[in-house]
């Protein structure tokens, strides 16, 4: 077996764990992120993870609280990196020339009318 094929057991172990958990590990994802997009990616992300964690480590007692750790913590840092962005974004009252306007869609540009 080459070292980049995912061994079967791991494989049946996640494929059990997408039957079984993924509805749990998505609502407890979606508690925390009030956003069903993000904490499907979250989630998403947590599977893929499983693939490269599990062969490494192996297969954990409870996969399912295992996904839904890895999908919180992915969906806090995600909220974390978003406010921090937001923080040190500049402010909407800074943008005053016209062209910072149109380029942050809050203003549409200039109409030429022709008089004939």
């Amino acid at each position: 077996m080459r070292s980049s094929e995912t061994p079967p057991e791991v494989i049946r172990a996640i494929a059990r764990a997408h039957n079984e958990e993924w509805a749990y590990v998505l609502a407890a994802t979606v508690r925390v992120t009030r956003n069903l997009d993000l904490a499907e990616d979250c989630v998403q992300d947590a599977y893929a993870r499983a693939l490269v964690n599990w062969p490494a480590n192996g297969i954990p007692r409870r996969p399912g609280a295992w996904l839904t750790t890895v999908a919180r913590r992915r969906a806090l840092e995600r909220l974390r990196r978003a406010t921090t962005l937001a923080r040190k974004l500049p402010s909407s009252s800074s943008m005053t020339s016209p062209a910072c306007r149109l380029r942050a869609g809050t203003q549409r540009p200039f109409r030429t009318t022709v008089s004939a």
